[in-house]
């Protein structure tokens, strides 16, 4: 009778251990922000490392190819 105890205390602790989540999040972790698919967001950290600049277009004379990826907007008066 003691062992089948003993042996149901163990499975319990064992289901409950494996259901348990880690609820705190570890230094350098940082929360993931979900988006629509195809969209991208980048938080403050990871566009200080990437150093990147927003502007407005600019007219300019291009020697050679530019290849990129993204969405421009335009407004239907333009």
């Amino acid at each position: 009778m003691n062992t089948k105890i003993i042996i149901a205390l163990m499975a319990i602790a064992t289901l409950i251990s494996c259901n348990t989540k880690n609820k705190t999040a570890g230094e350098g972790e940082e929360h993931e922000e979900h988006s629509p698919e195809g969209i991208v967001i980048l938080n403050k950290n990871q566009r200080e490392a990437l150093k990147l600049k927003l502007g407005s277009f600019q007219m300019r004379n291009l020697t050679t190819v530019v290849k990129s990826n993204g969405q421009l907007e335009v407004p239907p008066a333009n």
